[in-house]
């Protein structure tokens, strides 16, 4: 067994750690992206106030109609990616 390792050694068992020092304890694998990454990172990020408004944002926008349930919609891009933005934008600054 290697002693440092990528994060995919690290999560089947080839190496001790990766070169951060992440032991396998300390990854899993994103359900959304497939990706492996550090569960206290991905824990900080569904903290991020920007990111609990855009959930709200989209989820409102589903209730409403505009978008569908599994509709990727980007900021900016289009007329409804304009509007989930000035939604986001508008709940993000209400929370501060």
């Amino acid at each position: 067994m290697k002693q440092v390792g990528t994060r995919l050694e690290v999560l089947r068992g080839d190496a001790h750690h990766t070169s951060g020092g992440l032991t396998i304890k300390q990854l899993k694998v994103s359900k959304s992206s497939g990706e492996i990454v550090s569960k206290k990172k991905a824990t900080q990020g569904k903290k991020n106030d920007w990111a609990v408004a855009t959930k709200k944002a989209r989820e409102q926008l589903i209730k409403d109609g505009v978008l569908e349930k599994d509709e990727m919609v980007l900021f900016n891009v289009g007329p409804k990616g304009k509007r989930l933005y000035e939604l986001t934008k508008s709940i993000f600054d209400e929370s501060k």
